[in-house]
């Protein structure tokens, strides 16, 4: 009988394991949205310029060695914010559908 009960016992010790928890996603969650803050800025950025640049609102030199920044009247424009949130708007709607239709 004792030879049965050694067959079922495991030959490898087995560590306890902890359970899985909710909590667990909170540090991932932080390093998403950390990550998505960081790039944001640069990406509003950029959208501006397209905007501007399609607005033609933007007057420069390409001459110049250095590239140009963005305009500050650009950026008080409510011509070229509502473009720029309009183009927002498509690149999200596209990378959403862009994941529906894998």
């Amino acid at each position: 009988m004792s030879s049965q009960l050694r067959e079922r016992e495991p030959l490898l010790a087995q560590a306890p394991r902890s359970r899985a928890h909710p909590a667990w996603l909170v540090p991932l969650a932080l390093l998403a949205s950390l990550a998505r803050g960081l790039t944001l800025a640069a990406r509003v950025q950029i959208v501006t310029r397209i905007s501007c640049d399609a607005l033609s609102r933007a007057t420069y030199e390409p001459t110049s060695a250095k590239p140009p920044g963005i305009p500050t009247r650009c950026f008080k424009d409510p011509a070229v914010q509502s473009s720029a949130a309009e183009i927002q708007m498509l690149v999200c709607l596209l990378f959403l559908l862009g994941f529906q239709f894998r």
